[in-house]
This record gives C-alpha cells, structure tokens and sequence, in this order.
C-alpha cells in the first residue's frame, strides 16, 4: 500500500506479479522480496502505461513529477519551493 500509494490499478499490477511468481516456484506465501521483484516487474511490462501518463501531463504537472523525483519525498510547499511553480488554491 506505501509503495503504490493507494493506487488501485498500481496495487492490481503488482499483486498481479507477486501471484504469478508464487505460482512459478510453487510457494503459497510472499516475502518483501517479492514485493520489491514485483514492483520492477510492474515498471518494466506496464512501461508504456507510465509513458501514457507522462504524455498526458502540462508542462507544470512534469515539473512536479521531476521535482518530487528529485526531493524523494515531498510537501506541495516544497515541490514549489523546489520546481519555482505558484501553489494553486484548492477549488472544490
């Protein structure tokens, strides 16, 4: 759930994977390596999807994602202070 961050279609794709290598070496519980051999495995078969997102992004959105990319681990004020973009007020 940390690693995909909720993300309903994020967490399918990797249980997906963790499934499907239980079942290749005939065991019935995952390990935390699984997990992490599964998220490469999503980043790697599901590329384009990844790229379809990015493809999909204004340019203040990429700068976002490149300054989170940077500080790891972020608060919107400091992906702002970081990307040099205005921090927009909420209008919901």
């Amino acid at each position: 759930m940390h690693i995909t961050h909720c993300h309903p279609f994020l967490i399918q794709a990797v249980c997906k994977h963790i499934i499907e290598n239980l079942n290749d070496s005939s065991r019935d519980q995952a390990t935390l390596e699984d997990v992490s051999v599964s998220v490469k495995e999503v980043f790697e078969s599901w590329e384009s999807y990844f790229w379809n997102l990015w493809d999909r992004c204004d340019r203040d959105q990429r700068t976002s994602l490149l300054a989170l990319l940077v500080l790891k681990n972020a608060e919107a004020d400091q992906i702002v202070q970081h990307s040099g973009l205005r921090r927009q007020s909420k209008n919901y």
